[in-house]
């Protein structure tokens, strides 16, 4: 019994300490390097360009989603923190993860309003409301928020002609089309 107890009281700590390193190196795995972290995104993008489709290898697709996410959750402050957004929201899109991708689109403009696809990352949500979703009163709202905030941009013309358009049957375009050419 004494042999058991003296067993218990040395192999119990130890069991203990091996635990709580366990959980430590697992924190820092999520830690992962810059360089490595960015070759891995480049990586996969390379990949899945072959593909063709990030239906076609929806493991990678899914890593590149994965990694960005972590890259720019890590580096949000890095120059290619938006754009590595930006291409991780366009895989979710082709891959049917809407939600997601609108998800993202929305952090680009907002938290990276300097970068130059910032507007096209505002109308993409519209447009993935729209064409995907069928969601048109979101899709409305979008649009409206990109003529609003981006008067200027060349995507202006297509957002105001969208929103002219948006939630009117085919009849009723067939009718104002053929009015108009009157």
């Amino acid at each position: 019994m004494k042999n058991l107890f003296l067993f218990l009281s040395i192999f119990i700590p130890l069991i203990g300490c091996n635990q709580t390193n366990s959980t430590s190196s697992k924190t820092t795995n999520q830690s992962i390097s810059y360089d490595t972290l960015k070759n891995e995104i480049n990586e996969l993008e390379s990949i899945l360009l072959k593909a063709q489709d990030a239906k076609k290898d929806k493991i990678s697709a899914e890593a590149l989603i994965s990694k960005s996410e972590l890259f720019v959750k890590q580096f949000p402050k890095d120059t290619s923190a938006a754009l590595v957004l930006f291409k991780a929201a366009d895989v979710s899109r082709g891959l049917g993860e809407y939600g997601k991708a609108i998800q993202m689109w929305g952090k680009v403009w907002r938290d990276y309003p300097d970068f130059e696809k910032a507007p096209l990352a505002l109308f993409l949500q519209g447009f993935t409301f729209d064409a995907n979703l069928q969601d048109k009163a979101n899709a409305k709202k979008y649009y409206e928020q990109f003529s609003e905030k981006y008067p200027n941009d060349k995507l202006v013309e297509q957002v105001n002609m969208l929103l002219s358009v948006i939630g009117k049957s085919s009849e009723e375009l067939i009718h104002e089309f053929k009015k108009k050419n009157e």
